[in-house]
């Protein structure tokens, strides 16, 4: 019986090891002295607004975004597409990811900026998540951090509700 635990012991000791060597770029593991530590975006939690802190996210996007078929997606300069949705962020610092829940963070959206919603679909963390377009960025946005905009001058059009991908 005590070989059994020990075993599992050991096997739980080894298993939190790599867990951990992967989780931080290698820092609790034997590396190269050269080897540049891994980039990790964290996952989405539920129930936390998936915010960022100044500056995550900028400079040069080094991942592609996978759209709502499964295509690598690399960012391009379309300030608006036709057919999507205008919306408006809710949160300062709302993080535009490459794909939903833990894809990595590829901008943060300020408080009030407007960006568009081509359509929605349902993450694995409960919320749903919209393929959107900010600053020429493409990327995935929780829905919890934006809402649709409706104009309320006369004949203002109605928005196009956001369809399921």
């Amino acid at each position: 019986m005590k070989t059994v635990v020990a075993a599992r012991l050991r096997r739980h000791i080894v298993t939190t090891g790599i867990l951990l060597a992967a989780l931080t770029g290698g820092a609790f593991a034997a590396a190269p002295a050269t080897a540049a530590p891994a980039a990790v975006s964290p996952p989405a939690i539920p129930g936390v607004p998936d915010v960022g802190a100044p500056g995550e996210g900028a400079g040069k996007q080094l991942e592609p975004t996978i759209d709502p078929r499964g295509n690598q997606v690399w960012p391009d300069r379309t300030a608006l597409r036709r057919g999507w949705t205008e919306v408006i962020a809710v949160v300062d610092g709302a993080r535009i990811r490459t794909r939903p829940v833990s894809g990595t963070v590829i901008g943060l959206i300020s408080r009030n900026a407007y960006f568009s919603v081509s359509c929605k679909v349902r993450g694995r963390d409960g919320y749903t998540w919209g393929y959107s377009i900010h600053k020429g960025r493409l990327g995935w946005v929780r829905g919890d951090l934006w809402a649709v905009v409706y104009y309320t001058y006369p004949n203002a059009p109605a928005p196009r509700p956001i369809p399921w991908c």
